[in-house]
């Protein structure tokens, strides 16, 4: 459809629709002739040739709506699992198809000029101060990582790096993955989910490398600025295939410094996704992007681990960790301007502040919280992504002058010696552990009875579970507030925790029968005079008394508290069993 959409829209449009509405009057003409469920469908399922035939049809159709809901970013609305209830699947088609009409409509209407296109939201930051705006556009974004060939692994196991070929290597790649491998695989790493276990497994894949760098003579003293062109007058490349990748790499290895930075989603995914990486030279501006090339950028290590090349980032210490998670990607050379504005003591350490100090530049930092995956990246986004990266040279140029009047050549070394702290931090997956849900409930400084603890612990639970497996962000499955609300309130009736909730979750409602069991065996399983589950001993099997509501929790066993899991099937077993066993009186 797309080639006839190209070419001619409406004659295209139209002959594809006919095409359509011809298939689905055979399709609605066939089911008709099928016996009916009431009648006499039993009857004809005695028949084995009717039977495997039905359920081959039936497996093969469920597939095939799968994919199409899952191409359309729609999957997580129904589960096509022929083990679930009928009404509960009817109900979820339901539900995807009128999204689906709605956004078919929406398009149409922008293409006939009868409506513009909706403008790119920003998204919600974590921070109290972040700007509230409305999220409901950003489902009108294809999930990029759908088509990643490889994998995202949102498991409970320790990160393990993906890296297949060390560049620029004093120690072998087989050696320094050595320890990584080995603490992965023995069991009480998978089972011992603890700090302890997690900070001692392993060390940076690249960490004698880094550690052995040292910045050269001319690095540590005054030094010629060197001015960039203005962004008008300087080549933008986009690079968006694997041989623009290669060309690229081949042009910055010709160089001795280039600026870096990352551009970052994290609502629509569990862990988060590196949307695009901008590299900038004295002659070129970069913008690579991350989300078509995801499989193959493991590459840049060639010049990103290069000792000879100064990288310059601002405020490295989150894209180290990301660009570590999505692509083994790796930074040998590192020069933080954050750093260097701390040692200079400055007032503002924010690259927009030192942006329009050094380099007279302006840059709109809201589409810092913009939604990267958009494709095509629209003229304003592009802008700001390269003014991130287009004066950092001359800028570091600037600050070291600046250190070296100050402090002298250790002055600058103090900045290269914090950059490799920085380098040789190691990406650690976030673990699900006995004590999780503590944290967030504790910032809160909610007060909550035995019964609503317990649910509040169950509900946390279920949506790390789901955001895992669904690779969403746990606020997109569940937002805090509503966990909230609903360990609260304790519904009796399903309708009940839907009314705790608005706008509703698309998992929430698709899941609802699961979470309001979560509520209701909550509610059944305290019992006065038994032990607890308090805030500040999570996972004991006895405890103190429960002072906050009057009552107290049944002893709960390490098989469902202590959650160190090694798959989702595994603790939802291990919670059946204890739930449905009989609380201590």
């Amino acid at each position: 459809m797309s080639s006839n959409l190209e070419l001619n829209l409406p004659e295209g449009l139209d002959s594809y629709i006919s095409q359509c509405l011809s298939s689905l009057a055979q399709l609605t003409k066939a089911s008709r002739a099928l016996p009916s469920e009431n009648v006499d469908y039993d009857y004809y399922s005695s028949f084995d040739a009717f039977s495997s035939t039905m359920k081959q049809t039936s497996e093969r159709l469920l597939s095939n709506m799968c994919d199409i809901l899952e191409h359309e970013g729609v999957r997580h609305m129904f589960n096509g699992t022929p083990s679930v209830d009928v009404d509960d699947q009817f109900e979820g088609l339901v539900e995807a198809n009128d999204w689906l009409a709605e956004r078919i409509g929406t398009l149409i209407d922008e293409h006939q000029g009868l409506s513009k296109p909706d403008c790119v939201e920003l998204v919600r930051g974590e921070g109290r101060n972040a700007p509230a705006v409305d999220r409901s556009l950003m489902r009108n974004v294809l999930r990029p990582q759908l088509k990643f060939k490889r994998k995202i692994d949102n498991s409970n196991r320790p990160f393990v790096p993906l890296i297949s070929d060390k560049h620029n290597a004093i120690v072998g790649l087989s050696d320094s993955l050595k320890e990584f491998v080995s603490k992965a695989s023995d069991s009480k790493y998978v089972d011992e989910l603890d700090k302890e276990h997690l900070e001692s497994l392993g060390e940076n894949v690249y960490t004698t490398e880094i550690s052995a760098w040292r910045p050269g003579e001319t690095l540590l003293g005054s030094v010629s600025p060197r001015q960039p062109a203005p962004i008008a007058d300087t080549p933008l490349v986009l690079v968006e295939t694997l041989q623009q990748l290669n060309s690229m790499i081949n042009e910055i290895k010709q160089v001795d410094i280039i600026g870096v930075d990352v551009e970052h989603h994290s609502y629509r995914s569990f862990q988060g996704l590196v949307c695009l990486i901008q590299i900038s030279t004295q002659f070129n501006d970069y913008i690579i992007d991350a989300l078509s090339l995801h499989d193959d950028l493991q590459c840049l290590n060639e010049v990103l681990t290069d000792p000879n090349i100064i990288k310059v980032f601002h405020g490295a210490r989150s894209d180290i960790l990301w660009l570590q998670r999505d692509f083994s990607v790796y930074i040998v050379g590192l020069f933080d301007t954050y750093d260097a504005a701390v040692a200079l003591g400055l007032p503002s350490r924010a690259l927009s502040h030192l942006l329009l100090r050094y380099c007279d530049a302006t840059t709109d930092k809201r589409l810092q919280l913009a939604d990267w995956r958009v494709r095509p990246l629209p003229d304003t986004f592009l802008l700001y992504a390269r003014t991130d990266t287009h004066f950092l040279i001359y800028m570091k140029d600037l600050m070291q002058n600046e250190l070296f009047s100050k402090g002298g050549t250790g002055l600058i070394n103090q900045v290269y010696t914090k950059g490799k702290e920085t380098c040789l931090q190691r990406f650690i997956r976030s673990q699900f552990t006995v004590t999780s849900y503590l944290r967030l409930y504790e910032e809160n400084r909610k007060s909550f009875n035995a019964r609503q603890r317990l649910a509040f612990a169950f509900l946390y639970r279920w949506r790390d579970v789901t955001a895992r497996r669904e690779d969403e962000s746990p606020n997109f499955v569940l937002p805090k507030h509503m966990l909230f609300q609903i360990a609260e309130v304790l519904p009796r009736e399903p309708e009940g925790v839907l009314a705790c909730c608005n706008p509703v979750p698309h998992l929430l409602r698709q899941c609802l029968a699961e979470v309001h069991g979560l509520v209701a065996r909550a509610r059944v399983s305290a019992r006065p005079g038994a032990g607890t589950h308090s805030g500040g001993t999570a996972g004991a099997s006895g405890g103190t008394a429960d002072t906050s509501g009057g009552s107290s929790l049944a002893p709960i066993n390490d098989a469902v508290v202590k959650i160190a899991y090694t798959s989702p099937t595994l603790i939802w077993n291990r919670c059946d069993r204890y739930m449905t066993s009989k609380p201590t009186e």
